[in-house]
């Protein structure tokens, strides 16, 4: 018996193999996403705190990083209200984050988790400006998104987008950061 054989097997798998992966139907994910929308929180016709919302997407691989600022709350008696801005990702490598093209759209679902290890998600759909297939998806058309409080009460939240191409806000309190002690 001669070694040939096992090799030409093995050969023939692998070629198989990579042939029927090459068959497969593509993602219908563009190669290169990058969009950004500031939103504020719309609860009980109030317009609380106050978000930038970035997605990026390379090949099929996508992350969003939400920014949040604005969320004015006492940290001191003797200082007036302040917000922490405060930074989230989720990637769709560590499955914290779905996102499914439609036409001219993408639906993005985030997993989040609260202070009391609830686990929900936020809704967004990011509507996009059409290009050629090889250019980036750069100009955003619309936006919306959601999520459902936990609680007792289970109040939906809706996120509304600022409108404008970019807009300067005036923040409701000041920042509070971080700096080295006495």
């Amino acid at each position: 018996m001669t070694k040939v054989g096992p090799i030409l097997a093995i050969s023939s798998i692998l070629l198989t193999g990579q042939l029927s992966s090459l068959s497969r139907p593509q993602s219908s994910m563009p190669p290169l996403v990058h969009l950004e929308i500031g939103a504020r929180l719309k609860a009980d016709q109030t317009l609380p705190g106050l978000y930038l919302l970035i997605l990026d997407c390379t090949a099929g691989r996508c992350s969003l990083l939400r920014i949040s600022m604005n969320e004015c709350r006492s940290f001191d008696r003797n200082q007036g209200p302040a917000f922490v801005p405060a930074a989230e990702r989720a990637t769709t490598w560590d499955q914290t984050l779905t996102v499914t093209p439609v036409d001219g759209a993408f639906i993005v679902e985030e997993a989040v988790s609260d202070t009391m290890a609830s686990q929900s998600k936020i809704s967004y759909r990011f509507e996009y400006a059409k290009t050629e297939p090889a250019k980036p998806i750069t100009r955003l058309r619309g936006f919306s998104g959601s999520f459902t409080r936990n609680g007792a009460n289970r109040q939906k939240v809706e996120f509304v987008p600022l409108s404008g191409t970019a807009q300067q806000v005036q923040l409701d309190c000041p920042v509070r950061l971080p700096g080295i002690g006495n």
